[in-house]
Formats: C-alpha cells, sequence, structure tokens
C-alpha cells in the first residue's frame, strides 16, 4: 500500500535523528527494562481476527525465515506461537489473555529515530469517491491497472555474492518488458506520474474515471471505493506502482500552507482553489504512480490479507518481515504534533508503502471513508514501536 506523508516534518526529525542502520539485523533489540503490554482498542475481536489473518499469511511460506537480533524462527513455527494466542483469548477476556503474551513473548523496541522505539506514525485509510466509467468533464482522470508488459523484480535475487554487482536495497521493484525486433527483451523503467498524465500509454488498461485530485489521494491510500454514475461501487485494491520514488507535495507547499497546519484536508483545500494545469503541475512533484485491481473483498494490503482498522500496519520490510505481532503506543489525541500521554494497542505488519522507508517509519490503517479520512489525514506524531517474538520453551 501507499501512505500519505508530510515530508517536511520528515526533514525537521531527520535533523536529530541517529546515523542509519548499516545491517537490518540492527533494527530491533530486546528491551531491558519493564514494558506493561495494554490494549486501549479493548477489542478482542479484531485482535483475533489479525491473529487469524497472519497465522494464515506465515503458513503459506512455513519455511521462510524470520530474523531478529539475536534470534531465528521459521515462519511456521512462529506461526504455531501464535495459534497459541489464538487459542487461549477464544476461551478468555482480553486483560487475560494480555497477561498470557506478556508471559510468553519477548518484547524487541525498533531503532527508531532519536532513540530506540521513537518512530514517526502517519496514517491512511480507504477512501470511497466518486467517478465514472468514461471520461466526463468532472471525472477526466483516469485509474489504470498494471499494462501487459509489466515485470516484477525481486531485486534480493540479484544480491547474492555469486552476482558481481552491488544491490544494497533489496526491494521488489516494477519495471516494462520491451521487445524490440531481432534483440532481446529490455527491461525499462515505468513511466512516471507525468509522462503518463501527458501521453497515456495504456489507454486499454483504465478502470475507470474520477477527479484529479481524488485520484492522487487515492493512490496514496492505497485502496479505496469508487460510487460511479449508476450508484453501483467500483472497489479498488493496490497491485503494483511504477517504481519511482515517491516524493510528498506537502513539502512544495510549506509556504503557502503552515507546517503545523499541514494535512491532507488543508492540501486539497488549497489544490482546489487553482486552475487545472496548476493542479497537475503540483501533483507531477511527485513521480510515483499506483496501479488498482477490481476486488471483491475488504482492502487488501501488500501481503494479500485484509486490512484490520486500528490494528495494520504499513513497514519497510528492509527491516521487518511481514507477519509480526506489535505492540505500539500512539499518542492519545492526534490535534497537536507534541502529545505527552500515548496509549498502547496491538498491532500486526501485514503492509509497504512507498514512502515508509526506514526502522523509524510506520504507518496505521484506520479504516474507510470519510471519518476515517479526518483522522488519518491528521497523523503525523511520534509513537512507540515494539516487535513480540515467542520465548524459549523450557
Amino acid at each position: 500500500m501507499v501512505n500519505f506523508i508530510l515530508a517536511a516534518l520528515l526533514m525537521i526529525i531527520a535533523s536529530c535523528s541517529r546515523a542509519p542502520i548499516k545491517n537490518p539485523t540492527q533494527a530491533l533489540r530486546k528491551i531491558n527494562y519493564s514494558l506493561e503490554l495494554t490494549d486501549s482498542l479493548k477489542d478482542q475481536v479484531s485482535f483475533e481476527l489479525g491473529l487469524e489473518t497472519i497465522i494464515g499469511y506465515l503458513n503459506k511460506s512455513p519455511s521462510r525465515k524470520i530474523i531478529v537480533s539475536d534470534k531465528s524462527y521459521d515462519a511456521a513455527e512462529y506461526a504455531l506461537r501464535l495459534r497459541e494466542v489464538l487459542e487461549f483469548s477464544r476461551l478468555s477476556n482480553m486483560e487475560e489473555t494480555i497477561r498470557f503474551v506478556q508471559s510468553q513473548f519477548d518484547i524487541y523496541e525498533v531503532y527508531g529515530l532519536s532513540d530506540y522505539s521513537e518512530i514517526l506514525l502517519t496514517s491512511y485509510y480507504a477512501p470511497e469517491i466518486k467517478g465514472s466509467t468514461v471520461p466526463t468533464e468532472r471525472f477526466s482522470t483516469p485509474l489504470h491497472t498494471l499494462p501487459d508488459n509489466t515485470i516484477e523484480i525481486d531485486l534480493k535475487d540479484f544480491s547474492h555474492t555469486e552476482f558481481p554487482y552491488q544491490i544494497t536495497d533489496p526491494r521488489k521493484i516494477f519495471a516494462k518488458l520491451e521487445q524490440k525486433e531481432n534483440s532481446p527483451p529490455q527491461v525499462k523503467p515505468m513511466p512516471s506520474r507525468r509522462e503518463i498524465y501527458e501521453k497515456d500509454p495504456h489507454p486499454e488498461n483504465v478502470l475507470c474515471y474520477v477527479d484529479k485530485i481524488d485520484a492522487f489521494f487515492l493512490q496514496i491510500q492505497g485502496s479505496g471505493t469508487v460510487i460511479l454514475e449508476d450508484g453501483s461501487k467500483l472497489r479498488l485494491g493496490y497491485v503494483g506502482q511504477n517504481s519511482r520514488r515517491y516524493q510528498s507535495i506537502g513539502k512544495f507547499l510549506t509556504d503557502v500552507i503552515p507546517l503545523e497546519e499541514m494535512s491532507m484536508q488543508a492540501i486539497d483545500s488549497y489544490l482546489r482553489q487553482l486552475p487545472e494545469n496548476e493542479i497537475q503541475t503540483i501533483l507531477n512533484m511527485n513521480p510515483s504512480y499506483v496501479y488498482f485491481n477490481k476486488i471483491k473483498t475488504p482492502p487488501m494490503t501488500t501481503s494479500n490479507t485484509a486490512v484490520i482498522a486500528g490494528r495494520t500496519l504499513a513497514v519497510d520490510t528492509t527491516y521487518f518481515p511481514l507477519g509480526l505481532l506489535g505492540f505500539l503506543k500512539v499518542p492519545t489525541s492526534f490535534e497537536k504534533l507534541e502529545v505527552e500521554n500515548h496509549e498502547g494497542r496491538f498491532i500486526f505488519s501485514q503492509d509497504t508503502g512507498g514512502a515508509i522507508k526506514g526502522a523509524h517509519r510506520a504507518d496505521l490503517y484506520w479504516g474507510e471513508g470519510e471519518e476515517a479520512a479526518l483522522v488519518a489525514g491528521k497523523i503525523k506524531h511520534k509513537a512507540y514501536l515494539y516487535f513480540l517474538f515467542p520465548k524459549d520453551k523450557r
């Protein structure tokens, strides 16, 4: 999934951040102090749903290694220990389940911004917007599915010592395959946002048409629903992106929107006052472009699991694998940037995002619709993130 980030805030926070991690195994360390687990959501149903979801995900690749600073687990082994939590929870209340987790799991804190566990938390949601199956004056911007010539490349496959290449970013990227006469196929970068909107290279892959600004924010959120002219609903989910670097347009607007007022809603309001060509110029400052698929399920994550409001977390998989049980301390209020009081909740690493880079970044899924948008658009706060790993059984 892709997410909305206020890069101007990131620049300020980065000025007091620590040196970057040289090895992913440095991203977590076992805490050497007492931390009491809590769950402010007090929603046992969503907690158990999250456990079921990531257990299913882990068991799809049971031999996959989950490596932390001083331990290694097979995915099946980690899933088995989560199954114990799920079975206990089904026979207990939330308070008893929390105590069980506390007794059975070690707590590891993430590397963080200026200190361990401290992260910059943003939030995403699933919008509901209006659109059309044909282009109109109001709904003129296409939403695409991936072109047929798209290929996905896992850079990890080329980071082996047998290859004479220096690949330091072991992520998956999307590219296009070009076939020229009398020559082998060539792998080329996919077009940027500007190139797509100046000359749509794949009109046959259009899913629907929506408002220009709505399209931009739908791509940032990564999934949502388009309400068509006949009242029917078209659910769209993230299927890929053009692998261009994500750029927050917020950092280009600090001269017109004060940093303390910067939010998704403020940017939307400002853009709607501008002429069409100026809007597109600003949107094109973010070259990243997201492609969608039609889906019949609730919004889906990168791990192909359904999102869980308030519990699904998008992380950088360079440092944290998908399918982990975690604990997140979030501000009790998002009305101000600096908040002293925090409350804890269990979360699950299910998702990724084009803008979620580093061990100090995470994005929390808030829910669907306008109410979720009002909260998610404000969140750009310090939070505290931990992941839980089973204790050795004696």
